[in-house]
């Protein structure tokens, strides 16, 4: 976890990641930026999503290029970035009430996240670590 909090520390300034965020609030709608460029890498994902507390809530993002990991950030107010779930492969991958799914011959990923508690609200961000 320790190499993913320092990737979560420096993605925002990293040439080497492209990444979109989803504004996620209980109850209430926010802007955002949907789309994150790096060279001919390009990501997107949900700009807003709400939902009542206790339901689940799926995040997608779609992304192009040829990825080496994907990874799930949230920011919490006005917080550090925090790392959620990374995976460099197909399949899922879940902590807590977070599961991840990568499809990389579709070039998409989710994040799912379980009965939904207002501490939930977050920027959420999918980033795209490229292969160079």
């Amino acid at each position: 976890m320790q190499a993913e909090q320092n990737t979560a520390d420096n993605f925002e300034n990293s040439s080497s990641f492209a990444y979109a965020k989803s504004y996620f609030v209980l109850g209430a709608i926010a802007e955002s930026s949907v789309w994150g460029v790096l060279g001919q890498y390009l990501v997107h994902q949900d700009p807003h999503i709400t939902v009542t507390e206790g339901e689940d809530v799926q995040i997608n993002c779609n992304y192009t290029g040829t990825e080496y990991s994907l990874q799930w950030y949230h920011r919490v107010s006005n917080q550090k970035i925090q790392a959620i779930l990374l995976q460099r492969t197909n399949g899922h991958t879940s902590h807590g009430r977070f599961t991840m799914y990568l499809n990389t011959k579709q070039r998409f990923t989710y994040l799912y996240i379980n009965r939904t508690q207002v501490a939930d609200s977050a920027v959420y961000y999918c980033a795209m670590e490229a292969q160079c």
